[in-house]
């Protein structure tokens, strides 16, 4: 695949434009000449010598580098941000925002944040208690339910976790994939995969594909992308969290045993493949298998291939927390109804 790059000109939002409360004055540390624009083949319209104060703006990562906007003697253009001192609390409070603007851009394009939204929907616990919710013990595990798979809760740790695992320096070409036509409309299905109306749907479409298979080319696809985003190793992680942490609450000695816990991992990898191929298929249905070829082909790049892996280990952290709290607030439960959560060893 040929590597993908921001066109000349345009803005790759790494530093993500960020507004300052009011311009801040800066001393230059070397000589450099201001340019017109963010560019150095553009116009230069001074030279700020070293030691030279200018009152500077906006600091943006474009294809030719990081530009700060400045005034300098009444000229306003562009310095490269490395000409500029910049007080080093200033530099620390500057990065920690633009890697959280980059972090939330990250998660908005790739359709994160709302399939956690769709997730966490409290629609889905009524429907699962199916209007059961007046009775008094069942009201309250559908609150302790409610409140623990809050969006926030999910959303927290997994930015947490980027923040601390994130190389924002690696963004400018994921963030311009991610903003292309191609990847906009992969969200888009993704995103109508996850809810209510078309998991009813998936059913009918399994039963669909026992009579009229996929093609092999289609299966080819599906089995380079689960393969490139690890969709079924991370189900398969994602459920042994869960199974430890209810494991550690429930089970007399709070764990289980090497030999049970390898025969669960190798049970739900059958199914965890199983249905991460069916929900490939069934999502991009309507999309053409060049187009598809040409996401799986992103996927499988340099420039796609570190992501998935650090997303999913900032959300197994995410479900980690979210399954302790749920279980504390079942503990309390229990407590409450004179039930004990852990069962006595012997």
């Amino acid at each position: 695949m040929r590597r993908l790059r921001p066109p000349a000109g345009l803005c790759v939002l790494v530093l993500l434009a960020v507004a300052e409360a009011g311009a801040a004055p800066l001393q230059a540390m070397r000589s450099a000449a201001m340019h017109a624009e963010r560019s150095q083949q553009s116009p230069v319209l001074a030279e700020v010598q070293a030691g030279d104060v200018v009152e500077t703006g906006l600091s943006i990562a474009s294809a030719d580098g990081c530009w700060t906007a400045v005034a300098y003697h009444g000229i306003r253009g562009f310095l490269p941000c490395d000409a500029l001192e910049r007080p080093p609390v200033r530099n620390a409070a500057l990065a920690d925002r633009e890697r959280d603007a980059v972090i939330d851009a990250l998660l908005d394009l790739s359709g994160v944040r709302r399939q956690i939204a769709e997730i966490t929907d409290e629609r889905q616990f009524a429907a699962l208690f199916g209007g059961k919710e007046k009775h008094p013990e069942i009201g309250r595990l559908h609150r302790i339910l409610a409140d623990s798979f809050r969006p926030e809760e999910f959303y927290g740790p997994l930015r947490q976790h980027l923040r601390l695992h994130f190389a924002v320096g690696r963004a400018p070409e994921l963030l311009y994939w991610l903003r292309s036509p191609l990847s906009r409309r992969v969200v888009e299905l993704e995103v109508q995969a996850a809810s209510p109306e078309a998991r009813r749907q998936l059913v009918e479409y399994a039963e669909q594909l026992r009579r009229d298979p996929a093609s092999q080319r289609r299966l080819n696809l599906v089995q380079r992308l689960d393969s490139a985003l690890r969709s079924s190793e991370f189900r398969v992680e994602m459920a042994m969290v869960l199974v430890r942490e209810v494991a550690t609450a429930l089970v007399p000695g709070g764990s289980l045993s090497e030999s049970s816990l390898q025969s669960l991992r190798a049970d739900f990898w059958r199914t965890a493949h199983d249905g991460a191929l069916l929900h490939f298929l069934f999502a991009y249905r309507s999309l053409p298998d060049e187009e598809l070829e040409e996401y799986v082909r992103f996927w499988e790049s340099d420039q796609g291939r570190w992501f998935p892996p650090v997303l999913h280990q900032g959300f197994l952290t995410a479900i980690r927390a979210v399954a302790q709290n749920l279980l504390r607030n079942l503990q309390r439960l229990g407590d409450a109804g004179g039930r004990p959560a852990r069962r006595p060893a012997g």
